[in-house]
């Protein structure tokens, strides 16, 4: 089945690696694939003391995406490309793959929608998708679709992103 976890809230990408965790638990065989972002954080650790495969789509410059130059851009497309195809590869039965952050990766266009959506529809694995944006091709093939809305946050207060608990 098709997971997408979408919207401005915190805890999309929490609640795919607690179904990661789960499945992998449970004997499954898990990949996280992590579209812009790279930095170091608390649950990459800890997946990969669960024995799950963490593999990164790295923002060529390491800077927000928005801020890249075209040269940079074009690299981290392609570093998204690639990432998505050698996930893609792993598709079997009794297999999670999770795509966190794929939606943002497909609405800059950094990842065509159509490579997307060919996978998703014949797709044996159990597949999880994240991300901020609306892209409503792959929204009709989700079977879980789950909106998290922001109601209130800290950052609004300016308390930054704390290790343990947003990284």
């Amino acid at each position: 089945m098709i997971h997408v976890y979408y919207g401005n809230g915190k805890g999309k990408t929490t609640a795919a690696i607690g179904l990661c965790a789960r499945a992998v638990g449970c004997g499954f065989n898990a990949v996280f694939a992590r579209f812009l972002k790279s930095w170091d954080c608390g649950e990459v650790h800890s997946l990969k003391k669960l024995g799950v495969e963490v593999v990164d789509a790295n923002v060529a410059g390491q800077s927000f995406v928005l801020k890249l130059t075209q040269q940079q851009t074009d690299d981290t497309a392609k570093n998204c490309r690639d990432v998505f195809e050698s996930v893609s590869r792993r598709d079997a039965p009794n297999s999670v793959l999770v795509f966190d952050e794929l939606l943002d990766a497909v609405g800059l266009g950094l990842l065509p929608v159509e490579s997307v959506v060919r996978f998703i529809e014949s797709a044996q694995a159990e597949i999880v998708i994240t991300g901020h944006t609306n892209i409503p091709e792959i929204f009709e093939l989700a079977d879980y679709l789950t909106h998290v809305a922001a109601e209130r946050h800290p950052y609004e207060k300016g308390v930054a992103a704390r290790r343990g608990i947003e990284f």
